[in-house]
């Protein structure tokens, strides 16, 4: 069972690096036009709050705005660092399924076998 338990925890790991290895050679600089005009509204001053308490802030996610900030002060505004930071929350979000799994001791071969992966 121990084996089979570090097996489950690749899946996520391994679908993590195919989706780095992915974004890094099949993605380019090339962005559409209304993540731009997002980009535009904040990049002025990212630390300003009232970019953040607007009327439609029931929409946007809190933590957005974290990385925003830490994507223009250390990054100058790169692109890569949205893709690589959603990549590894996709990641992230296969763990709590991958330790259910676990918990509920499903058999690997049925959860990832002839039905393809679903973690």
């Amino acid at each position: 069972m121990m084996k089979q338990k570090y097996l489950y925890y690749t899946v996520p790991l391994l679908g993590t690096i195919f989706c780095l290895w992915y974004i890094f050679t099949a993605s380019c600089d090339g962005i559409y036009s209304d993540y731009v005009r997002l980009v535009n509204s904040y990049l002025p001053d990212v630390f300003d709050p009232g970019h953040f308490f607007v009327p439609d802030i029931l929409t946007r996610i809190p933590v957005n705005y974290v990385a925003r900030i830490l994507n223009v002060t250390f990054f100058n505004y790169n692109i890569m660092f949205d893709r690589v930071l959603g990549v590894l929350a996709l990641g992230l979000s296969g763990v709590p399924i991958t330790a259910y799994c676990v918990r509920k001791k499903l058999s690997f071969w049925l959860v990832c076998g002839a039905h393809g992966c679903i973690v």
